[in-house]
């Protein structure tokens, strides 16, 4: 059971005591009040902890009275926008008909992580994990928890969910997308079922004893589908793996930053074919416009109107690293920087070697949607090679994993790409 669910489920049952009290004494005297107080407190520090941790915020309640107050609190926590009734999954929890929340990068995805049976392990963080599967020793841990590490299929051990949990947030906060505002939905099924607003409802002025014409909503679907991202391999030396003092963050960094680079290059040019997802540059109805030698601030202010037509607000650009070197030596007639206009200072800029040359992609990057997988599976050999060599012969320790991610544009008038961005006489 995820963290979040576990306090969906306290809060639910710290209402339903309190609820329970009021039924047996409807008319409390000055005793069964101050009970009644006490167990209205529980009720509201246990919700205050599932908003904390699920980020959804309870309904404002217009009223003194603590029976009606217990009442409408229960009906959210029991209804859909809190993850209760008809039997719905809690968001975050998947499966086929299920609902996810979207997490934001400053939101952790370790709260939604289901434990692996041996969490006791995670203080050691990834090195020192790794140490233990190569070393056997494992420093200040207990018996228990060092028998709860078994080898799965290949060799492959399933990272202690506090410690997946960190590594993938950290990859996640060293993405480009991610920092531009995507969106992370945390899927513990292989496929998960987003709805999307396929033709936005229009709104009318309905003459007096007139029918009302209106124009429907129509929804669609996004469906992610979990494909494998492997990390690796890391060579790191059983010397270095045992004695390093840095191995944890080492190690760590590198699982990280190789899982945030592809994490965007796939969400900004993901071909789609075999096991890869479909990133921005092919999928279909995400314009691009080419633009040639770059002058001023033009194409972005363009960009962003064209974007503002059909009611979206971008807030920010990623471009190549060249353009942003571009972007950064414009100047004036009079060999000053030239001054941005207000809708290119209003968007966060960021660059990046897994742009193309000559590439920017402006948008709304709250619509970018990336479902990750929360398990992270590592593998630790003394014994692999390759046509380079081998980890036996260089006393070595090969360490690979893999984590499994989709991506996907929940509206794609949402973005502009721009392309053939070259600089003056080139």
């Amino acid at each position: 059971m995820s963290q979040i669910v576990e306090l969906r489920e306290k809060a639910a049952a710290a209402l339903k005591a309190a609820r329970d009290f009021v039924a047996v004494n409807p008319n409390p005297n000055k005793d069964n009040q101050r009970e009644l107080d006490t167990r209205y407190a529980e009720a509201i520090r246990a919700i205050a902890a599932f908003e904390v941790a699920s980020g959804l915020t309870r309904p404002s309640i217009a009223t003194d009275d603590a029976v009606e107050r217990l009442n409408q609190l229960s009906a959210w926590m029991n209804g859909p926008a809190a993850g209760g009734m008809a039997g719905l999954p809690f968001p975050g929890d998947g499966g086929a008909g299920g609902r996810s929340i979207a997490l934001k990068r400053e939101q952790s995805i370790a709260s939604y992580m289901t434990p692996t049976g041996n969490d006791g392990l995670a203080g050691l963080g990834l090195g020192g994990f790794v140490a233990g599967l190569v070393t056997g020793r494992w420093p200040g841990v207990g018996m228990t928890a060092q028998m709860s590490v078994g080898s799965g299929p290949g060799g492959g051990y399933l990272v202690p969910a506090p410690l997946a949990g960190r590594v993938i947030d950290l990859a996640r906060n060293r993405a480009r997308v991610i920092q531009a505002g995507a969106q992370t939905i945390p899927m513990t099924s292989s496929t998960l079922a987003i709805a999307k607003v396929a033709a936005d409802p229009a709104s009318e002025w309905k003459p007096e004893n007139d029918p009302a014409v209106g124009t429907d909503m129509t929804l669609d679907r996004v469906l992610l589908t979990a494909k494998t991202l492997m990390v690796g391999p890391v060579k790191v030396s059983v010397e270095l793996t045992e004695d390093a003092a840095n191995v944890d963050e080492v190690i760590e960094s590198a699982v990280a930053d190789s899982v945030a680079l592809e994490i965007d290059r796939a969400a900004l040019y993901g071909s789609a074919v075999g096991a890869e997802p479909r990133g921005l540059k092919e999928t279909a109805g995400v314009d691009e416009t080419a633009v040639g030698d770059l002058t001023d601030y033009d194409p972005f202010s363009l960009a962003v109107q064209r974007l503002w037509t059909d009611n979206e607000t971008p807030n920010a650009v990623i471009y190549a690293v060249d353009v942003a070197g571009l972007v950064d030596r414009l100047k004036d007639l009079e060999e000053r920087p030239l001054e941005p206009p207000a809708s290119f200072r209003e968007l966060a800029t960021y660059q990046t070697k897994q742009v193309q040359s000559g590439h920017a992609f402006v948008g709304d990057w709250s619509q970018l949607l990336i479902g990750m997988r929360t398990e992270l599976v590592i593998e630790a050999s003394r014994e692999a090679g390759d046509d380079a060599g081998g980890a036996f012969r260089s006393r070595q320790v090969w360490i690979r994993g893999y984590t499994r991610l989709d991506i996907a544009v929940a509206r794609t008038s949402a973005f502009d790409i721009l392309t053939d961005i070259t600089a003056v006489g080139s």
